[in-house]
């Protein structure tokens, strides 16, 4: 059970991760040593296993984990796939191709493209593998609970995951042609840093130093300034530091990022707007690149920009933007689920409201 502080820790956490995401997904990248591709994705993970349970019963936490990130799949491909449809019609944006003739072609493109046919939902790969691999992880430490040697087993299965995912695999996958070894490969780096962060689970807070931070980030300065510590491209299963320096460079990012989270949280404040981007991180992750189309729109409107080259990577480039797009890559979802929630509940009061005759 996580006390107020682990609490908030783990939220600020989460919103630190998405903002990464919301960076590293637009071409200016202001920070040198701590860039989001080194650690923002395995951060997700991570999470997922200091969360992860299966206290409740395992057909529950089966039925949970496929209803909550399935349903939400299907829901965020659709919607950013329609409003895709819709700027290729009326403004000429990059044309991709997010639905194909049937359900079952459509999936078959999804799976071949890595959600690359749909513009603005290239992040689907991201929520697939997560869905996958928390069921994965989820039947594994079910099967092992009630073993003598479990945080053994979990080590070991650690280890496996690790080296499917980040070695073997990928090395079927070096042209980008053998989308299936691409998907396992997700599944299996992301089921590594889940199991991880399972295992560690229990010692986790405990281990958090500012001193240990100090010295991780030096090293990774230093890794830096010798070319040697290179971002993780798990989405196509592309690991240029190879398979051990991937894994220690992604976990000491991801334990510089929990000091400072864990540091902020023993500080006294007001919280309530990083609170809320931890709450709707899904949010921001499906639609933070529509957000940079309509930054894209409003430069075309005032005539800095011709939205015809806007594409899901490619905006309008003036190194004194890149905040406006950060920012709306954050707020513009926060402002939609905002004015979402507001208007459910009024209607839902306006509802219960008896009517007098």
């Amino acid at each position: 059970m996580l006390n107020d502080i682990e609490s908030k820790t783990i939220s600020f956490a989460q919103a630190t991760g998405i903002m990464a995401v919301v960076i590293g997904h637009f071409y200016f990248q202001p920070f040198d040593v701590m860039q989001p591709y080194v650690f923002h994705m395995p951060l997700f993970f991570f999470l997922g296993g200091l969360l992860l349970s299966i206290n409740n019963g395992l057909a529950l936490k089966l039925k949970k984990t496929i209803t909550k990130h399935g349903w939400y799949l299907i829901k965020g491909y659709t919607i950013t796939g329609v409003i895709s449809i819709f700027l290729v019609s009326y403004f000429g944006v990059e044309k991709r191709k997010p639905f194909a003739d049937s359900i079952i072609s459509t999936i078959e493109l999804i799976v071949k493209s890595n959600f690359g046919n749909n513009s603005l939902f290239v992040v689907g790969w991201f929520l697939l593998a997560y869905m996958l691999s928390s069921l994965a992880c989820i039947l594994l430490v079910a099967a092992i609970d009630k073993t003598k040697f479990k945080n053994t087993f979990i080590f070991i299965f650690i280890l496996i995951f690790f080296y499917f995912g980040m070695l073997y695999l990928p090395s079927l996958h070096v042209d980008r042609s053998h989308y299936i070894a691409n998907l396992l490969s997700q599944i299996c780096t992301a089921s590594g840093f889940i199991l991880t962060g399972y295992l560690l689970r229990k010692h986790w807070f405990r281990i958090l130093r500012v001193d240990i931070m100090v010295g991780l980030f030096f090293i990774m300065l230093v890794m830096k300034n010798q070319g040697l510590l290179q971002g993780l491209n798990i989405a196509w299963s592309e690991y240029p530091s190879g398979i051990l320096l991937s894994i220690l460079t992604s976990l000491s990012g991801i334990y510089v990022i929990f000091v400072l989270c864990y540091s902020l949280a023993n500080i006294r404040g007001h919280y309530a707007i990083i609170l809320f981007i931890s709450k709707n991180t899904k949010s921001i992750m499906t639609y933070h690149i529509l957000s940079f189309f309509i930054v894209d729109l409003v430069f075309y409107l005032i005539g800095k920009y011709d939205i015809t080259t806007s594409a899901t990577y490619s905006h309008y480039k003036n190194i004194n933007t890149w905040p406006i797009y950060v920012l709306s890559g954050l707020t513009l979802p926060l402002l939609a689920v905002y004015i979402y929630e507001v208007s459910l509940r009024f209607l839902f009061k306006k509802n219960l409201t008896p009517h007098l005759s």
